[in-house]
């Protein structure tokens, strides 16, 4: 991966662990605290890893009732999950504040 091309909240998610939040172009929303790049077939892929806590609806977030920008993320994925990087239309560092 060509870190001098990368968006620099994905550089920094894929080495300091902490609260990002993805939006790919087909709509879906993301939050994790880490990611790893992998390149698959000539395709760069991030594995997202962390999905913060469970709130009392069942959904994980990183504080309870917390949201970016009002989204809720689209899935839960105990296990992480993989995401295109060309499919990557936005990400925020610390969507919350610090």
């Amino acid at each position: 991966m060509n870190w001098e091309t990368v968006e620099p909240a994905i550089e920094k998610a894929c080495t300091d662990p902490f609260e990002y939040v993805l939006g790919l172009t087909t709509g879906e929303v993301f939050a994790f605290v880490l990611a790893h790049p992998r390149e698959v077939n000539g395709e760069v892929w991030l594995q997202l890893e962390g999905f913060g806590e469970w709130n009392e609806d069942g959904v994980r977030y990183f504080a309870p009732g917390t949201y970016a920008w009002g989204k809720k993320p689209t899935a839960v994925l105990a296990r992480g999950a993989s995401v295109r990087y060309g499919q990557i239309a936005w990400v925020a560092d610390c969507p919350g504040g610090s």
